[in-house]
C-alpha cells in the first residue's frame, strides 16, 4: 500500500458522499430561475431534486449531476415552453480547503465555484464547467442543450454563496491520542474504481512541507470494494510512531528509545548499539545472545527483520548468527488488534568457532543454535503482538482529525500491513 509521499490517506466511497449530499440538500441550491441573466436567449425556472457525484472525474476534478424534478424553459423566438422534469445537468467542479467556520484551527472541504468555464474546455480551479445535459425524451435540440447548460451554470455560480455544504472538516489541533496523525496540510482527490462507484480521498502530510508536487493518487488497496472507508498510513509513519516506541519493551534488558532510529533512505528501523537479549535456556545452561545489528521494515503482509548477533556458548565456543524472520500480520476483529505471528521456519545462518578439542561435540552447537534461532524469533514476535498493541490503538480508536459530514466514527472491520498500514471499515 503506497501513499505516494503522503503521510495519511482517508478514502470514502462516493455512495457514502452522495448519501450525505442528499441528507444535507438544504445546504445546496435547490431552486433556479435564470430570469436575471438577459444575455442568454432562455429563461429557465424550476427545482433540482438532488446533487450527486458521478463517474467521469479524476484527481481534483469532480463530475456533479444535478437532477431536475420539475421546471420549465422558454427560449427566445420560440413559442413552446419546454418541460424540464426528468432532465439533468452534469458539470465539472473542483473543491477547496478553506478555513473552518464552525471551529477554530480547522479546514473545511467545500465546493469552489467562482466562475463559469467554457463548454469543452478543460475544467480549471474555481470553475463550474458544463459537461452534458441529459434529456432522456429528446425535448430539446443540441443548441438548446448548450444554452441551457450555460444558463444553469451561471445561475449556480452567481448564487454559490448559498452553498454551505461541507464534505469534511479537518481539525488541525492535535487530539489527546494519536496526535502524530494530525494533518498539517491536506489535499483531496477523486478516484474511479473498477466495477464500483468512485471514491473521494483526503491526502495529508503531518509536517510542514510542500505538497504541490505530490501526486493526487490513491493506492488500489485503499479502493477495494466492500467497505465505506479506508485509512492508510505511510510506512515511515507506522515504523516511527507505532513500531519504534514499542521496541524497548519488546527487547527489554534496559533497551531505550535511543537504541533505535529510522533510516529514511532504506525505509528501515535500525539499532544504534548492541542489544542484549533475554537468556535462552538449553538443559541446565542459560545462554545470552547479543544483537550487534537489528533492522525492521514492513512487507506485503507483515514485518521483516534482520537480526545479527553473537552468543557465548561456553567452554570457548562462540557463535555468530544471522536470522531473517517474517512475521505475518493478522487482524483480530473481536479484539480489534493486530497480531504478529511467529515465523515457524525463519531463514538463518551461523558461524560457530569451536576449539579443536571440542570438535567431537560438533552436534551440540548446532542444536543450541537452532534453539536460539527459534527462541529469538518467536519470543520477539510474541512481544511485538503484546507491546505494539499499546501503541497501535488506531484499530480501537480510529483517527478523528478528519470528520466526514454525516458520520460520527469509522468502525474498523479489517487492518493489515502492505508496506504501509491500512484499515478498512464502515462509517457510522
Amino acid at each position: 500500500m503506497n501513499t505516494f509521499g503522503w503521510d495519511t490517506v482517508y478514502v470514502v466511497t462516493i455512495d457514502k458522499i452522495n448519501a450525505s449530499l442528499l441528507s444535507n440538500k438544504e445546504k445546496l441550491i435547490l431552486q433556479f430561475d435564470t430570469q436575471k441573466n438577459t444575455e442568454l436567449p432562455v429563461r429557465a425556472m424550476g427545482r433540482f431534486s438532488h446533487w450527486e457525484i458521478v463517474q467521469g472525474g479524476s484527481g481534483a476534478i469532480l463530475y456533479l449531476k444535478l437532477g431536475i424534478s420539475d421546471g420549465k424553459a422558454a427560449f427566445t423566438n420560440t413559442h413552446p415552453e419546454y418541460d424540464l422534469a426528468g432532465t439533468s445537468l452534469v458539470v465539472a467542479v473542483q473543491l477547496a480547503m478553506l478555513p473552518g467556520q464552525a471551529q477554530a484551527a480547522s479546514e473545511e472541504l467545500k465546493f469552489d465555484i467562482r466562475s463559469v468555464g467554457q463548454i469543452g474546455d478543460p475544467p480549471q480551479p474555481g470553475n463550474i464547467t458544463p459537461v452534458v445535459f441529459h434529456d432522456p425524451n429528446g425535448k430539446l435540440d443540441s443548441a438548446q442543450h448548450a444554452i441551457l447548460m450555460v444558463a444553469l451554470s451561471n445561475y449556480i455560480m452567481e448564487n454559490a454563496r448559498q452553498i454551505s455544504y461541507v464534505f469534511a472538516t479537518i481539525n488541525l489541533v492535535p487530539p489527546s491520542t494519536n496526535n502524530w496523525l494530525t494533518p498539517f496540510r491536506s489535499a483531496y482527490a477523486y478516484m474511479s474504481r473498477h466495477n464500483a462507484s468512485g471514491a473521494l480521498a483526503i491526502l495529508s502530510v503531518t509536517t510542514d512541507r510542500n505538497i504541490n508536487e505530490l501526486p493526487l493518487q490513491v493506492d488500489g488497496q485503499l479502493l477495494s470494494p466492500g467497505y465505506d472507508a479506508s485509512f492508510g498510513i505511510s510506512r515511515e509513519l507506522f515504523l516511527k510512531h507505532v513500531m519504534m516506541p514499542a521496541l524497548p519493551a519488546v527487547f527489554g534488558n534496559g533497551a531505550t528509545s535511543a537504541y533505535f532510529v529510522y533510516n529514511a533512505a532504506t525505509g528501515h528501523l535500525q539499532s544504534t548499539r548492541d542489544i542484549p537479549m533475554n537468556g535462552v535456556k538449553s538443559g541446565a545452561i542459560t545462554y545470552y545472545p547479543v544483537l550487534s545489528s537489528f533492522r525492521l521494515t514492513t512487507t506485503g503482509d507483515g514485518l521483516f527483520s534482520n537480526y545479527e548477533g553473537s552468543c557465548d556458548l561456553k567452554a570457548g565456543i562462540n557463535m555468530r548468527f544471522w536470522i531473517d524472520p517474517k512475521n505475518q500480520a493478522i487482524y483480530d476483529s473481536n479484539r480489534k488488534t493486530l497480531d504478529f505471528l511467529p515465523d515457524p521456519n525463519p531463514s538463518y545462518r551461523k558461524d560457530v568457532h569451536i576449539p579443536w578439542y571440542w570438535w567431537f561435540l560438533g552436534l551440540l552447537p548446532r542444536a543450541i543454535t537452532e534453539i536460539i534461532v527459534q527462541t529469538v524469533s518467536s519470543s520477539i514476535a510474541q512481544s511485538m503482538t503484546a507491546d505494539v498493541s499499546q501503541y497501535l490503538t488506531l484499530t480501537r480508536k480510529p483517527p478523528t482529525s478528519v470528520q466526514w459530514t454525516g458520520t460520527e466514527r469509522l468502525d474498523i472491520q479489517t487492518a493489515s500491513l502492505n508496506m504501509g498500514f491500512y484499515m478498512q471499515g464502515n462509517l457510522l
